[in-house]
């Protein structure tokens, strides 16, 4: 019998009033995808399930008396699944009186009870559900089969063949799998596979990338939408001319694969071409964008200075990204918590918040409970003035200790001490590591503005600071580099994320090998093939001219913005100034700038099944407009998605009016990149 592990991850938190774009909370979406996921769970299987075994007890009086409870039987990847947005409680109301994994030996707990199945569609479920169907095979009454996604034909055929299959009385497709990490971000978890296989400039097998894009197809799916469907022309395999037997890039491949499985849905009845529920909203538009890791690698490098993105940065095990959990010492004792779990305002107020702004917030919270405490006392002190002083005494103790062990008071003081002890872990590795020094060269490298550019050209109260003085100076940024790496109390592994994010830079992308050999032999002896790999450099992207003169420009407008949201405030100026590229991407999508010769659109022709590229005519898409909530951005990474990504979902979402989701094949954090050049695994989920 599979126990189940619920995993709770960060819930929205509302949009505090007057509060700027950088400084609150998750932002609430039309369609929270945990929320969708566990709907679709609960109401579109389960509840179908139920809706039948009442019709067939309702005309059955033999049936009327059988157990009205429920097996669920799942495999691996869909009880993480099950496991990532239904609690036990749900489930147990639902009327799944228990779960079990279909590769163990099962018996029914109860004669004549039904079963449930929620199953990816391979061969070998297949051949176990018709195991279950034999003779010899658990004694379930009926049995009630969803798959994840689109059954082949040949394993339908096998299955509608089994001994008793008189006994299923549905077989269809739930088409739902993805795993939400919150309610704008999602993966695949393929565990670092497709980051692998762009390094390495690998082709995945046709069923591999089949499987990924039916997976995907699942969420506008589920949204009940059809969405165009763009691409990057430059991605894996494309940027090398095409290691694939294809000659295709691993996007456009992926693109066309999505492509053809919404043509298939159109023939058998898409769920946009039914009817809307009296309550149910649909997006009016959605566009979903597929690129691979490659378009962007700085999410990987840079030090994300913003809490969520920190913790699991700089916190190593003792940080669970996987089960969003996290080890704390409470009383001197280990426990891993789940953060974001119940009504954790700290977390919901400091999440997409920089560090230092979650430090205050815990702070104040940490007043506020003082200041609680310190009330309670005076107003029973002063309410039994009457009374002796070792009365008084005593009842305030009684009183305080009360209200201090009411289970809401309790679980406050302990979140809040939770975060406090993060925040001071935190802090201890910033130290550490020495990123009040590192950190800001990084945004110089990841931006090419320069923080002491910008600052000089402002010292005369002037806000137009011209690009060129914005710029970072090539000689100055290697002297400081070098300085960086000589510095024997630098950890070799922040060296080597340093130099690969140089060598990723304009500064530093074209660096001759005895420079780059130079540089390496800074590192430790294990690191060094790193950053000298033909893998890294093939795997960068070259950029134009004219490029680098929108990102420079995009980026200088951003430090003076921040500077004045902020006040010119030091640390979000040194610390803040690069943001992920994602982010410019879905801003081009709603206002229709994005470049269609670099992101085209597949297409089918007209009357016909065969696909074109239309990157035709104009030389950027058309908008979808940028209020309301009926226009929807999908953004795909091939290689995986990180955190700092999935808070911009948040922060565009907000700032545009639209619902922009992000995902990937894996959830990424940044130690990921090396682990995979090395050869492990350990850095994705």
């Amino acid at each position: 019998m599979v126990h189940f592990q619920p995993i709770r991850r960060p819930t929205t938190a509302p949009q505090a009033a007057g509060s700027s774009l950088e400084e609150v909370g998750p932002q609430r979406s039309t369609w929270p995808l945990r929320e969708l996921c566990k709907r679709r769970l609960l109401t579109d299987m389960v509840g179908r399930v139920r809706s039948i075994m009442e019709s067939e007890r309702q005309a059955d009086d033999v049936r009327r008396q059988t157990f009205a409870k429920l097996v669920l039987v799942t495999d691996d990847l869909m009880l993480r699944l099950i496991n990532n947005v239904c609690s036990l409680t749900e489930l147990r109301e639902a009327d799944v009186c228990c779960m079990e994994r279909i590769q163990d030996e099962r018996q029914a707990p109860l004669p004549g009870i039904d079963c449930m199945y929620f199953l990816e569609p391979t061969a070998d479920n297949v051949e176990r559900l018709v195991q279950d169907l034999s003779p010899d095979g658990p004694d379930y009454n009926s049995l009630h089969v969803f798959f994840s996604r689109r059954l082949d034909e040949e394993l339908l055929q096998e299955l509608a063949s089994a001994p008793e299959s008189e006994r299923l009385r549905f077989v269809g497709e739930l088409n739902l799998g993805i795993f939400p990490y919150d309610n704008r971000c999602f993966h695949l978890g393929d565990g670092g596979e497709a980051l692998s296989a762009i390094l390495e400039d690998v082709p995945p097998e046709l069923n591999a990338l089949a499987k990924v894009a039916h997976r995907l197809a699942t969420l506008p799916l589920s949204l009940g939408v059809r969405p165009r469907v763009l691409f990057s022309k430059r991605s894996a395999g494309a940027m090398t001319g095409g290691s694939s037997s294809s000659g295709l890039g691993i996007c456009e491949r992926l693109a066309r694969e999505v492509h053809v499985r919404f043509d298939e849905v159109e023939l058998q009845g898409a769920p946009w071409k039914k009817p809307k529920g009296p309550d149910e909203k649909r997006p009016e538009t959605c566009t979903m964008l597929i690129v691979d890791r490659s378009v962007d690698w700085m999410p990987l490098l840079v030090h994300d200075m913003h809490y969520e993105s920190l913790l699991y940065d700089m916190l190593g095990e003792a940080a669970d990204l996987e089960r969003g959990k996290f080890k704390y010492v409470e009383d001197g004792t280990e426990k891993w918590v789940t953060l974001g779990e119940g009504s954790d305002t700290i977390w919901d107020g400091c999440r997409h918040a920089p560090y230092w702004r979650a430090r205050d917030i815990v702070l104040q919270e940490m007043r506020e409970l003082k200041q609680r405490d310190d009330e309670i006392r005076a107003t029973v002190g002063n309410s039994a003035l009457a009374a002796s002083s070792s009365r008084v005494s005593r009842r305030v103790s009684v009183t305080v200790a009360t209200v201090q062990s009411l289970p809401e008071h309790k679980e406050r003081h302990r979140r809040t001490d939770m975060h406090s002890y993060i925040c001071v872990q935190c802090v201890s590795a910033i130290q550490k590591q020495k990123l009040e020094e590192v950190g800001p060269f990084e945004q110089d490298l990841a931006t090419g503005i320069s923080y002491d550019g910008i600052k000089g050209g402002l010292s005369g109260g002037s806000r137009g600071v011209p690009l060129w003085r914005a710029l970072a100076p090539r000689r100055a940024v290697e002297r400081e580099l070098l300085m960086l790496l000589q510095d024997p109390e630098l950890d070799s592994s922040v060296k080597t994320r340093l130099l690969l994010l140089f060598f990723a830079s304009e500064v530093g992308a074209g660096c001759e090998d005895s420079k780059r050999s130079l540089l390496a032999s800074h590192l430790a002896p294990e690191d060094r093939p790193l950053v000298l790999s033909r893998q890294w450099r093939a795997s960068q992207r070259s950029e134009s001219e004219d490029e680098l003169l929108r990102r420079r420009r995009r980026f200088k407008d951003r430090w003076l913005d921040l500077a004045s949201r902020s006040g010119n405030c030091h640390a979000t100026c040194r610390f803040r100034r690069w943001e992920p590229r994602l982010r410019h991407l879905i801003e081009e999508i709603v206002h229709g700038s994005l470049d269609r010769w670099e992101f085209p659109e597949v297409r089918s022709r007209p009357g016909g099944a065969a696909l074109f590229l239309d990157s035709l005519g104009s030389s950027s898409t058309s908008a979808i407009g940028s209020s309301g909530d009926g226009h929807c951005v999908i953004v795909f990474v091939v290689g995986g998605i990180t955190l700092p990504e999935a808070r911009i979902a948040h922060e565009v979402s907000r700032s545009l009016g639209v619902e922009a989701f992000v995902g990937g094949s894996c959830l990424l954090r940044p130690e990921a990149l090396q682990q995979a050049m090395h050869g492990r695994d350990a850095g994705s989920v």
